[in-house]
């Protein structure tokens, strides 16, 4: 089974995206406007294999929970 971590790095206007296995190799990276909607619909497809998420903190990371 596939395990990835995701990292992500908010600010204001856009969040990058890093997608990463189990070694450790990059698997995607990107960027996205900074909203939950837009950021879930870009990790959805690979919504089952991710085990961890690591947020950068910062005043602008409250808008990641909004969703819930």
């Amino acid at each position: 089974m596939k395990r990835y971590f995701v990292g992500l790095d908010v600010s204001k206007d856009e969040t990058a995206v890093c997608l990463r296995d189990d070694r450790g190799d990059i698997v995607t990276s990107y960027r996205k406007p900074t909203d939950p909607d837009v950021l879930s619909r870009a990790l959805s497809a690979e919504m089952e294999h991710i085990v961890c998420v690591v947020l950068e903190t910062g005043v602008l990371n409250r808008a990641g929970f909004a969703g819930g």
